[in-house]
């Protein structure tokens, strides 16, 4: 066997292994681009029959890299890596239904004009309707939905 066709069969098995370990494509096609021209320089060399040979073993090693890290991927210890395989839990939700208009908390941080503030022991995320509102300035609910509240500056009296 010629040298450079020994030479691109070894490349083209090294990239294709290579492939599975690090998946996208690039390596696993230039792999199976080396095999191939090992191929022909093997038929251009050797003749039609080991040519069709040289051919069809080349796709069919391919094949079977290609399905051997599809089922590593898929189940393998490279899954782990690669693929997520939990839940991520929900977060502590900060909703604000309930909050009766007219309750009065104090900002958290400065509203500009959304923010954190302070209700009846909650933090909660709130839209100023006054526009900027102070660290620590008391404010009104003016009223509420699923995700925050809408508040103005408190007034005195």
């Amino acid at each position: 066997m010629d040298p450079i066709a020994t030479t691109l069969f070894l490349a083209g098995l090294i990239l294709l292994g290579f492939e599975i370990i690090v998946p996208g494509g690039i390596l696993g096609g230039i792999g199976g681009l080396c095999m191939l021209a090992g191929a022909v320089d093997i038929w251009i060399n050797h003749g039609n029959g080991w040519g069709l040979t040289a051919v069809f073993g080349s796709i069919l090693v391919a094949f079977l890299f290609f399905f051997l890290e599809i089922r590593l991927l898929k189940t393998g210890p490279l899954a782990r890596r690669f693929l997520l395989s939990g839940q991520t839990p929900p977060a502590e939700a900060h909703v604000a239904a309930g909050m009766a208009p007219g309750s009065k908390g104090r900002s958290l941080t400065r509203l500009n004009p959304s923010g954190l503030v302070e209700v009846e022991g909650r933090s909660l995320e709130a839209l100023s309707r006054d526009g900027m509102i102070e660290e620590g300035a008391e404010v009104e609910i003016i009223s509420d939905d699923s995700f925050r509240v809408l508040v103005r500056r408190a007034r005195q009296g």
